[in-house]
């Protein structure tokens, strides 16, 4: 899984299907991290420099199962997002992702999870305790590195 961090890229699935997007808008093949095997529909280039963040599946399962709380509400997350991707028209299937796939699965799977639902001490612990998990992610060494 790639997220776009600097810049902007454009996505083609096909010679009819070109859209541009820039950072926060999209998510390349979050797939990967919840379902066994994805293969790429389209392709993607960036209109000017660009900077992705690149999650490992293995490094961020590794990072999940370090805490029950956030494994098990990632659990339903995959379960919501395979159901989701199921419904899903072979016309409307894309590598890309982002916030608007999030808040859809998210209200089926672990709506304690989407910030304007989360209220007190609970939903707030909920949210600290997964931003610490997966920010450790990101201070491990990756695989392609060692």
């Amino acid at each position: 899984t790639y997220f776009l961090t600097i810049g902007s890229m454009v996505y083609t699935k096909s010679a009819f299907h070109e859209m541009t997007y820039g950072v926060d808008q999209v998510w390349i093949c979050e797939q990967i991290l919840w379902l066994e095997e994805w293969y790429l529909f389209g392709g993607i280039f960036a209109v000017r420099e660009a900077t992705f963040l690149k999650v490992s599946p293995k490094q961020f399962e590794s990072v999940v199962l370090l805490d029950p709380k956030v494994h098990d509400m990632l659990q339903r997350y995959a379960a919501a997002y395979v159901e989701w991707m199921n419904t899903l028209d072979s016309d409307d299937i894309s590598d890309l992702s982002g916030p608007e796939t999030f808040r859809i699965v998210v209200r089926e799977s672990a709506p304690e999870f989407l910030p304007f639902q989360a209220s007190g001490a609970a939903g707030m612990a909920m949210l600290q305790r997964s931003s610490s998990v997966m920010s450790g992610m990101f201070k491990w060494k990756s695989e392609d590195s060692q």
